[in-house]
């Protein structure tokens, strides 16, 4: 079952006997397959920034973790804590699963804010709230530079987990859609010693491009080991994939290709939460789309919240459900519930990619300063 962690988000001069309002995020950790501890980290420093200008209303955020544990069973027990112990909405949610806590959330007026956007629900579900689907259009990102690139297609090598192979799907659609093919998909056991049989079946698949759906750690290794093999086949991927573990990779990593949905770290219109990150985070939190997404969908929840008299799930629901525009920091003219049905997705204009060349274990040249649309009109699931 899911396992939790409570952090009250910041020493804060409120007065003692004020009833906090509770956020949960639930995400991955110390999984077999992918892990992302830097999600709730980033909930948590969004949290002490909120608190430390006076909370909401005077009112402190206290924050908690449930961990998704690549097990629906741990998510629906999650959901069902949410609602005993009256939490006001989910912030940042990573779920491989359909519908493992949207039943349980929505009938129980919790606001489900900034899901990463892996499952269907993520977008449809009238508890949902994103921001983006930073899993979907990431890799809609990938095929798309693939494409620009003069590439006609790509071998992919990743995990066979529930939220992988979500990935791979919107991947393949994504690709597809800009007539570049899927040449093979090689499984990879997370962690495995020897990763030299996968390498060798990439570039035996004739591939004129290679892309990994797999945590940080083995995807830097993958990288290596091609480069390590003598080949110079271009590589891509999504930052998220990559950044955690990027000074690994050294001269290994000139030239891979990384493709983003937020303003990378450290660029210009990063300036908002990274002048936040650096008094409130902590120092080694990683830095990428993840980690944005939930700090969006905080101050998201606190824009919101301020402006209540009475603050619950259902009135900030109201106010989602109900408002034009919100607009705060770089996020102008974010539209509540803009994100339409998956199916649907080529109808979103606002979504935007960024994509930078890696030299010397660093982001370097920016492909796109002001981001570039990845939907082809021809993308379907």
């Amino acid at each position: 079952m899911g396992s939790f962690s409570k952090t009250r988000a910041a020493d804060i001069s409120l007065i003692d006997n004020v009833e906090p309002i509770r956020v949960m995020n639930i995400s991955p950790r110390s999984t077999n397959y992918v892990n992302f501890p830097e999600i709730y980290e980033s909930v948590v420093a969004a949290a002490a920034a909120i608190n430390a200008a006076g909370g909401i209303g005077g009112r402190p955020i206290l924050t908690e973790w449930g961990n998704e544990s690549a097990d629906r069973h741990a998510v629906e027990a999650c959901a069902k804590k949410a609602v005993k112990e009256g939490f006001t909405a989910v912030v940042g949610n990573y779920i491989g699963f359909d519908n493992a806590s949207y039943d349980i959330l929505r009938e129980n007026n919790i606001p489900s804010i900034a899901p990463i956007g892996l499952t269907a629900p993520d977008f449809i579900d009238p508890a949902a709230y994103p921001l983006i689907s930073i899993a979907l259009v990431g890799f809609l990102g990938v095929g798309y530079q693939i494409k620009q690139d003069g590439h006609q297609s790509v071998a992919v090598i990743g995990y066979e987990g529930p939220s992988s192979q979500k990935s791979l799907k919107y991947f393949v659609a994504g690709i597809e859609s800009w007539g570049v093919k899927l040449a093979r998909f090689i499984p990879l056991q997370p962690g495995a010693e020897d990763i030299s049989t996968q390498v060798k079946a990439a570039l035996d698949s004739g591939a004129s491009a290679i892309c990994s759906i797999a945590g940080a750690n083995d995807v830097c290794r993958l990288i290596r080991g091609v480069r390590g093999s003598g080949s110079n086949v271009p590589y891509y991927n999504t930052a998220i994939a990559v950044l955690p573990a990027i000074d690994t990779l050294g001269e290994a990593g000139n030239e891979l290709t990384l493709i983003s949905t937020f303003p990378a770290p450290g660029s210009p219109e990063s300036k908002d939460y990274m002048t936040e990150w650096e008094k409130f985070a902590a120092p080694n939190m990683v830095r990428s789309d993840f980690t944005v997404n939930a700090w969006l969908g905080m101050h998201l929840l606190a824009n919101v919240a301020s402006k209540l008299k009475v603050v619950d799930g259902k009135s900030i629901q109201d106010v989602l459900n109900h408002s034009t525009e919100i607009t705060f920091s770089f996020l102008k003219g974010y539209q509540p519930n803009g994100v339409p049905p998956i199916k649907e997705f080529p109808r979103l204009k606002r979504i935007r990619i960024y994509a930078n060349r890696v030299r010397n274990g660093k982001l370097a040249e920016s492909l796109y300063p002001r981001g570039a649309n990845p939907v082809s009109p021809k993308f379907r699931l």
